[in-house]
């Protein structure tokens, strides 16, 4: 709903900057839950690159698949608990 607002670094049609959003989750949406693929389908449709992290058994894996952008394999990744991510 707010990809138009948060992603408007463009330039008469131009965007000066690869449009990227990394999304980390530890669940399931619980709220709207039912405008969580369209929004991604939305966003995806508007050039936005998505990276999702799923973090936790608590995930829904083919929620992720559907949210993250093709190919699959460089844009979904998984961890059991937030102190197995690097940083």
């Amino acid at each position: 709903m707010h990809r138009c607002c948060a992603f408007s670094f463009a330039l008469a049609g131009i965007f000066l900057f690869k449009q990227l959003l990394f999304l980390i989750t530890d669940g399931t949406p619980t709220k709207d839950a039912e405008w969580t693929v369209p929004e991604a389908d939305a966003t995806k449709a508007a050039g936005i690159e998505i990276f999702v992290v799923g973090v936790t058994q608590q995930v829904t894996i083919t929620l992720l698949r559907e949210i993250a952008s093709d190919p699959i394999n460089t844009h979904l990744y998984y961890v059991e608990s937030f102190d197995r991510l690097p940083g």
